[in-house]
């Protein structure tokens, strides 16, 4: 049985810069979809980001832009972190003490690589 469709009844006017529009358009270009179709996507990515932030994720910059592009397949999750391996995570200080706390780490693959890599030379 196919997928439901979304319900798309619901229409908003949104003003964009230049450069949003330009990134909205060229992300629709590279999947083959329709420009709004790249914007709900967007939406659906910021929509992830707001929560992860609520529920106690710590995403590092690379793990943002993937969600914000919508290549999430390619992030990986550090349940319990070393506090060497924090200080080694090029992160906001306040970021680094979430993680201390206790928080979850979202980033690339290679960027938990790295660190590891680092801590253990």
């Amino acid at each position: 049985m196919p997928a439901a469709r979304p319900d798309l009844r619901h229409p908003l006017t949104v003003r964009l810069t230049t450069t949003q529009d330009t990134h909205i358009r060229a992300l629709a270009a590279e999947r083959g979809v329709r420009p709004s179709d790249a914007m709900r996507s967007l939406v659906d990515a910021g929509i992830v980001l707001e929560q992860a932030s609520r529920l106690g994720l710590v995403l590092t910059p690379s793990a943002r832009a993937l969600v914000s592009d919508g290549h999430m397949s390619h992030l990986a999750f550090a349940l319990a972190l070393t506090p060497e391996q924090v200080e080694a995570l090029h992160l906001a200080e306040h970021h680094r003490e979430q993680l201390r706390q206790g928080a979850v780490l979202l980033g690339t693959r290679e960027e938990l690589l790295d660190v590891e890599a680092e801590v253990d030379a």
